[in-house]
């Protein structure tokens, strides 16, 4: 009857679950697989075939590596992100864009960075738990716009289902996320565990978005050693583009430095006048 079927099951779970066979979480059963033993040293984590865009020159990065970019609302990550598409798409890489936001802006700004339909691929997905990726498509780069998980608590869990599918594809993927108001991370003990990097993208001055930088909070493996975790940028409303102030001539970088110190000595100047009775 039901209620010996029920116990049955019940003790059979208990022997699966003693033996080490299976895993249970909550009302779900994950199977446990024996481990894959390997001697080899030489073909694991292959390299990309192509330099990240903005980090190449700081981290090697492997494919099914995650990168992570962290910004507040209102900052440019989607003007960045499609920065990123258009250096991918010059390099011969056909991206794959994934935005979370209505309206199509991504568009706007891809038009006016110069690229013309074709040249990557998109589409949205408002609730990351939702995200699938076909099985025929290998090695995949792909562009998160923004992620949002429904349940910061869980970051870590959404984090690992999301490394588990692009490891399916042998996949490398660059996500955006939200930054707190005050520029620190949502839950971020669990979300430094799976990526490869991790990095904020701030402005130098919060009145000014033109000088803006990468923040990098986590290398797994860098290129040199010494302290680059600041890696300066400059933002053209006009044309769109985000360069690194060392992709700029002397004479950019020059005006650059002069303009920065300009704003450092107002904003100084400020805080000094603001403090005065």
């Amino acid at each position: 009857d039901k209620r010996r079927n029920k116990k049955r099951f019940n003790k059979t779970l208990e022997y699966l679950v003693k033996e080490d066979k299976i895993l249970l979480k909550g009302k779900k059963v994950e199977l446990v697989k024996d481990l894959e033993w390997n001697s080899e040293l030489f073909n694991l984590g292959v390299p990309i075939n192509f330099k990240m865009p903005y980090f190449g020159d700081y981290a090697y990065f492997n494919w099914q590596d995650i990168v992570v970019i962290a910004s507040k609302t209102g900052y440019g990550k989607t003007h960045l992100a499609m920065n990123i598409v258009q250096r991918l798409v010059k390099q011969g890489i056909k991206p794959y864009y994934i935005y979370s936001e209505t309206g199509g802006r991504f568009a706007k700004n891809a038009l006016k960075l110069g690229m013309t339909p074709n040249q990557f691929l998109h589409a949205a997905l408002h609730d990351p738990r939702k995200f699938r990726l076909p099985k025929d498509m290998k090695r995949p780069v792909i562009i998160y716009d923004w992620f949002r998980p429904h349940d910061w608590a869980k970051t870590d869990e959404i984090f690992e289902r999301l490394l588990e599918k692009v490891k399916k594809v042998d996949g490398f993927m660059i996500l955006f996320m939200q930054l707190k108001h005050d520029n620190t991370y949502f839950a971020i003990n669990m979300l430094e565990q799976f990526p490869s990097w991790v990095c904020k993208y701030l402005y130098e001055d919060d009145t000014n978005g033109i000088y803006t930088k990468f923040k990098v909070t986590k290398i797994r493996e860098a290129k040199m050693q010494g302290n680059f975790r600041d890696i300066p940028c400059v933002y053209d409303w006009e044309t769109k583009q985000v360069k690194l102030i060392n992709e700029l001539s002397e004479e950019q970088v020059k005006y650059s430095k002069e303009k920065l110190s300009q704003n450092t000595l107002t904003k100084q100047t400020e805080v000094r006048n603001s403090s005065q009775p």
